[in-house]
């Protein structure tokens, strides 16, 4: 589809103080707009114009996304673009918890024993493997001696405080401090070898 962009057409035989209109075209069909109009982002559009790229739906009446210029659907822009969470699969919007290089919906990321959600705040323990609450790392870090003498972290040796940890080589470390040693590169856990 080749966008036209809107322009105002002025009269150069008319005086500057005219009371004229200037000519407005629609930015989809290039057509002049009379009669009801909509303007987003400074293009206009006849309302029967302003339609998704993707589906053709109407967009006047309801929410829109704009990539790349075009103009989608709610649920066009989900299904090409959208973050899916890890825990549901469904589509995220608004507040997403991030942990390991995985996006999930707050009450989707989960101890993966108990099936609690994690609070906001709280500890969270990789183990390499799986994600646990406080009360599930509980008895892995009592048989670690280093684990229970010491809450700071491995890689910066500052405090863990009420964030989220990863437990890997017998070691408590922030989850952005979990580095390649050869490359710097933040480990996100998936399969790791030492």
């Amino acid at each position: 589809m080749e966008s036209i962009p809107f322009r105002y057409m002025a009269h150069p035989q008319e005086p500057p103080h005219s009371t004229e209109k200037p000519v407005i075209h629609c930015h989809k069909c290039g057509e002049q707009c009379k009669g009801e109009v909509l303007r987003v982002q400074a293009k206009h559009f006849h309302i029967k114009c302003f339609t998704c790229k993707v589906c053709g739906c109407d967009l006047a009446q309801g929410g829109f996304f704009i990539k790349n210029g075009d103009y989608l659907c709610t649920v066009d822009y989900q299904r090409m673009y959208g973050t899916r969470c890890n825990g549901c699969g469904d589509f995220v919007e608004g507040e997403v918890v991030t942990a390991l290089g995985k996006t999930y919906h707050p009450n989707c990321f989960a101890c993966t024993m108990c099936k609690r959600p994690f609070p906001p705040g709280d500890r969270v323990t990789f183990n390499g493997r799986d994600c646990l609450c406080q009360m599930c790392a509980q008895p892995m870090a009592s048989s670690s001696k280093e684990l229970a003498t010491s809450s700071n972290c491995a890689g910066c040796g500052r405090d863990i405080k009420n964030g989220q940890a990863l437990l890997a080589l017998d070691r408590q470390w922030h989850l952005g401090c979990f580095k390649c040693k050869a490359c710097a590169k933040v480990l996100t856990g998936e399969y790791i070898s030492k």
